[in-house]
């Protein structure tokens, strides 16, 4: 009895695990054409002629990224699971704590650069002292090498004598807020001696020279233009102090602003300035102030509807600028304003606004821009609106910038190169927009905004934005190719609207990693080509919603979207919940081309609907060419290679329809249909194979194991 009871235990042990199995289906995808999950991926080799093997400043995870396309998921939700964690009221309010900190860890530096791990950024927290405020500014200029007293007439001064106004406002300050001005001042100095040996070897010409570049959105995709001085100070540059510097910055003023808004009662209308070596330092009590420019290492507003020219953005001889405002309706910069506003160039800049609905303008380079250094932009709360030209909003080349709005209903408009743009020399830009109903725009159209696509006759413009990763592809030009980096849109909670034209929208080029992640709503994608998880020439591109009904429309040229490869690209889009309709015209739709893996999945009871147009290449398809059928001796690496196009979508009552006219008349695509299996090329064609497999299925059940090891719901605000 018992040997019946344990065989009859072992056979359904062994049927749950064989039922498991048989649930992959990706797993089934890939076993019907003869491979498994270990053949995704390109694993390049030195012997593979004419690919572009050495490329500098590739994004550590680039390689094996490009290896295992389903670990993508992976790395995107541990992103994900950062902002999830630390924009929760809880532990983004934490007195004692940096959220900010941990979030330019998480998603950013620890992206780019080795050697920390996230344990602390080593603040001194206390300034044991009767004028602590006065002993931090005494250390401004003691590091700088400056006296803080002077002999004259036989008589030795103090350099404070010489500041009346400082006297004063030590008189009159709170020591509770003085003491957090104090600490988190020496904190600035501490993070200015590790930016000075970040750079002790890099000539301040090389920086001068880099800070005075305004045009990389413009110069930089097809190699039009080569700046030694970002090879230069790359090699010369001590990259860890320059994080490290970041660091130390982020940290304390995170906490600061965060201590100051519970004090800004016991603040007045008050006007404080004082110069040090390092800048100028300026508090500003509840008032309307008008800041024009100047030179501000320190500038803390505690309220008042105020107008910003400058604040928070480095320059050559200003390493680190800081600009906080605690309360009030505020206007920052103009339409002609660079350069400011959370721009670290060669340095370190952070804006942080806590609370208002506020108005960002600028023309380039500012809200969250690094080269070579660490701009941070965060606005707490209110419904805020950001405009630009380029080069912003969470944009970094060869650094590090991030955007994160924490609450509100939220517009953010610009042309190009930012709203999550990882650009050349591996930078990260990352845009984080956790609560509200938000609109993100990249201007589509050229006669508003001329950055023309020759994909879409100009009439369309290359946005490079929301999610865009990429690099200088100088194979055609100078040789000096530069690989891209990591462009990041995360958005939280909402219904939200994304509008942009090509290269937008979890989109790769050149080794750059192009990720857009939206964890609830029902969402609107509208944009054009290239687009939607999609990459051209050996990258990487990724778009994964989590809940909502969600429209993913391809408007005007209308391809090269939705999973979309073109010469090695790693592409994949993943929808775990709703009904969601999946539009466009031409080539799109877990289609590969020339070489690449094209992935798309939707899971979840949701009834579904892919639409292309008659006849166009698409759904679940890798098209064919005829000159990889045999070996190229010239050109062997496209022959090593294996094309993917797969689409996989489980449950639900879905649609699969072809556009028959210019009216948008649909009819039924031959061949797609609920609980199917299709193949294009087909099994029983001449075409079929040559490591070019195009797989469909559409089933009731299944999943596919990669996407669900995390797969929790959602948590709550």
């Amino acid at each position: 009895m018992r040997i019946y009871l344990l065989l009859l235990i072992t056979v359904l042990v062994m049927t749950a695990s064989m039922t498991l199995l048989a649930g992959d289906l990706l797993d089934d995808a890939l076993a019907s054409v003869g491979k498994s999950k270990a053949d995704l991926g390109y694993q390049p080799k030195g012997y593979w002629n004419r690919y572009p093997y050495q490329i500098p400043y590739k994004l550590p995870a680039f390689d094996d990224l490009f290896a295992e396309p389903l670990k993508i998921y992976d790395y995107s939700y541990s992103m994900k699971a950062a902002v999830m964690h630390y924009l929760v009221d809880s532990t983004f309010m934490d007195l004692s704590n940096s959220a900010l900190y941990q979030l330019s860890y998480h998603l950013a530096w620890e992206r780019k650069v080795g050697g920390f791990r996230n344990y602390s950024a080593n603040l001194i927290d206390s300034i044991n002292d009767d004028a602590p405020l006065r002993t931090a500014i005494e250390k401004a200029f003691t590091i700088t090498g400056e006296d803080v007293s002077y002999r004259t007439f036989g008589h030795i001064s103090d350099w404070s004598e010489l500041k009346p106004e400082l006297l004063t406002m030590l008189e009159n300050m709170d020591p509770e807020v003085q003491q957090i001005l104090a600490v988190w001042l020496v904190n600035l100095v501490d993070a200015c001696k590790y930016h000075k040996l970040a750079f002790r070897n890099v000539p301040r010409q090389v920086i001068d020279e880099i800070y005075l570049v305004d045009d990389l959105d413009a110069t930089q995709g097809d190699g039009q233009r080569y700046y030694p001085q970002f090879d230069d100070c790359a090699v010369l540059l001590d990259w860890q102090s320059l994080v490290y510097a970041s660091f130390k910055a982020t940290a304390a003023t995170d906490i600061a602003a965060k201590k100051l808004f519970e004090l800004r009662d016991k603040v007045g209308n008050i006007s404080y300035s004082i110069d040090t070596p390092l800048g100028k330092i300026l508090i500003n009590g509840s008032g309307k102030d008008i800041i024009i420019d100047d030179d501000y290492l320190l500038i803390c507003d505690f309220g008042g509807d105020d107008s910003y020219h400058t604040g928070g953005g480095s320059k050559p001889y200003l390493p680190i600028s800081i600009l906080v405002d605690l309360g009030g309706n505020d206007t920052y910069g103009n339409e002609y304003t660079t350069r400011q506003f959370g721009t670290g160039i060669c340095g370190v800049g952070i804006c942080i606004d806590v609370e208002g609905d506020d108005n960002y303008y600028a023309e380039k380079l500012s809200f969250g821009l690094g080269i070579f250094g660490s701009g941070i932009l965060l606005d707490h709360n209110g419904n805020d609106n950001y405009k630009m030209q380029v080069s912003g909003q969470g944009c970094g080349y060869f650094g590090v910038g991030m955007l994160i709005d924490v609450a509100g209903d939220d517009d953010y408009y610009l042309a190009g190169d930012g709203q999550g743009a990882g650009g050349v020399g591996g930078g990260i830009g990352i845009l984080v927009d956790y609560l509200g109903n938000d609109h993100y725009t990249a201007e589509p159209y050229a006669d508003v905004f001329n950055r023309g696509d020759y994909h879409s006759k100009m009439k369309i413009n290359a946005n490079n934005a929301q999610g865009w990763g990429g690099g200088r592809r100088g194979d055609g030009s100078d040789g000096h190719s530069w690989a891209g980096g990591m462009g990041v849109l995360i958005d939280c909670y909402g219904d939200d609207e994304y509008y942009s034209g090509n290269f937008s929208l979890g989109i790769g080029y050149w080794f750059g990693i192009g990720i857009v992640y939206d964890v609830n709503g029902n969402d609107l994608y509208k944009s054009c080509y290239f687009t939607q998880a999609s990459g051209a020439h050996f990258c990487i591109g990724a778009m994964f919603d989590e809940t909502g009904d969600d429209r993913h429309e391809l408007f005007e040229t209308a391809g090269a979207g939705l999973s979309f490869g073109w010469d090695f690209a790693v592409t994949l889009m993943v929808d775990w919940q709703g009904s969601d309709i999946y539009s466009g015209k031409i080539i799109s739709t877990a289609l590969s081309q020339i070489r690449s893996n094209s992935l798309l999945f939707d899971f979840g009871d949701g009834d579904d609907i892919y639409q292309l147009n008659a006849g166009t290449a698409g759904i679940g398809e890798s098209s064919f060419r005829e000159s990889f059928r045999t070996p190229r001796p010239m050109t062997p690496f496209p022959t090593y290679a294996q094309s993917y196009g797969i689409l996989i979508d489980v449950g639900g009552n879905d649609q699969y329809l072809d556009y028959i006219d210019s009216t948008n008349s649909t009819q039924p695509r031959p061949g797609c249909g609920n609980n199917i299996t299709w193949f294009r090329p087909a099994r029983d064609a001449d075409n079929f194979g040559y490591n070019n497999y195009g797989i469909g299925i559409d089933a009731d059940s299944g999943q596919v194991d990669e996407f669900f090891i995390y797969k929790r719901p959602a948590r709550k605000k």
